[in-house]
């Protein structure tokens, strides 16, 4: 099984399409051990379902994908559970990313804690005066009959952290929400990235007064600048 999902991210992940935008919009999925991150990023690329599959090993996959019909170039790095025991190494993968999905399993409640974790990491490392765009998803919601985590918990808990809102999927039974997931999050980063190209307006300063006022107050203002640059503050 192992072997034919590194054949289908083989297919996609080095997919390139004419017009695509320059910036790459890199995310991170984490969560517990056999939550279905790995089950979600293939869904996501390939729209097929790997009901088994075992990683020792983190992968990255770089594709073009469409979003509001425009192309978009993404890298997502999947994360194995084991590694995401390690807060060194969860703050050195969320200060280099532009977003995060973080999963849990609906049916098992140490995944949720462990998702809550992760989320209080990614808070405490966050860049300062920064927030990185995060998702929490709780998987596997076709095992309703086994569900362990309420979706208002997980609606309330997400709510505490900044940039944080909350989604449940099935990678199993519901392809088109794996998509849902990684699209809405690459909106924000789209918008979030936009914002920050915005150019900021010049203020200007008008000058009250009468023309003898105003020749005093720039002959002050050149003073200063003057005594400021000689060092004689």
């Amino acid at each position: 099984m192992k072997n034919r999902a590194c054949k289908l991210f083989m297919m996609t992940g080095n997919s390139q399409e004419k017009g695509s935008t320059k910036t790459t919009y890199h995310i991170v999925v984490l969560g517990a051990e056999g939550v279905g991150k790995t089950a979600l990023v293939v869904r996501y690329l390939t729209r097929r379902f790997l009901s088994e599959y075992a990683s020792t090993e983190e992968s990255t996959y770089n594709r073009t994908v469409n979003v509001d019909d425009k192309n978009v170039q993404i890298k997502i790095t999947d994360v194995i559970g084991k590694s995401v025991k390690q807060p060194s190494y969860v703050r050195s993968k969320i200060q280099k990313i532009d977003g995060i999905v973080v999963v849990y399993s609906v049916t098992d409640r140490r995944s949720y804690e462990a998702a809550l974790n992760l989320l209080d990491l990614i808070r405490l490392h966050a860049r300062p005066g920064t927030s990185t765009p995060t998702i929490l998803v709780g998987n596997k919601v076709d095992l309703e009959h086994i569900r362990e985590v309420d979706a208002d918990d997980a609606e309330k808990d997400a709510s505490e952290y900044p940039d944080c809102f909350p989604m449940e999927s099935s990678a199993a039974t519901l392809p088109d929400e794996a998509a849902v997931i990684f699209e809405s999050l690459l909106k924000k980063l789209i918008n979030k990235r936009d914002s920050l190209k915005v150019p900021r307006r010049k203020v200007s300063v008008v000058l009250q007064g009468s023309p003898k006022l105003i020749r005093t107050h720039i002959k002050r203002r050149l003073s200063m600048f003057n005594k400021s640059r000689n060092g004689t503050l």
